[in-house]
């Protein structure tokens, strides 16, 4: 015979006597939208950055992406770090934008999906490996909880 288990939040609720869920816990889901191009001549070069959206403080990530056009210039192979301003991968580590690409960010409580935001943060877009092509459209979207 299997087990279940129960998610953190559920356990909670089946306790006697019900333990109240945090106050980051609730709320409601808000989104960000954004989306750039990079110059129309010179593109992005490796290290340069793009701030996408800046999150309120309690926020709570639950889940975002991003994706674009193929931003190689046939010089290497094109990356993408997403980070706060300071950890330049705080949120997702390199993943190539080489060719059409799309990825998931936030998805992880080590790149702080599901936790609560101390301060405002600003989300920040690197290049990285090699230069980014120009004139290219980048779009997504960052989905969080807040009461």
């Amino acid at each position: 015979m299997t087990t279940t288990y129960k998610s953190d939040q559920l356990t909670n609720v089946d306790a006697v006597p019900m333990v109240k869920r945090q106050a980051n816990e609730k709320g409601k889901l808000h989104a960000v939208f954004f989306s750039f191009t990079t110059h129309a001549t010179l593109g992005l070069a490796i290290g340069e950055t793009v701030e996408i959206a800046r999150l309120p403080v309690d926020a709570r990530p639950v889940f975002a992406n991003i994706g674009g056009e193929a931003m190689s210039t046939a010089g290497g192979t094109a990356g993408i770090v997403i980070g706060d301003g300071t950890t330049e991968d705080a949120y997702l580590e390199e993943a190539s934008c080489d060719a059409a690409w799309n990825t998931a960010f936030f998805n992880r409580p080590s790149r702080a999906g599901g936790v609560a935001l101390a301060g405002d943060r600003s989300i920040v877009v690197t290049a990285k490996t090699e230069a980014w092509a120009a004139d290219k459209k980048v779009v997504g979207s960052i989905h969080y909880i807040k009461e």
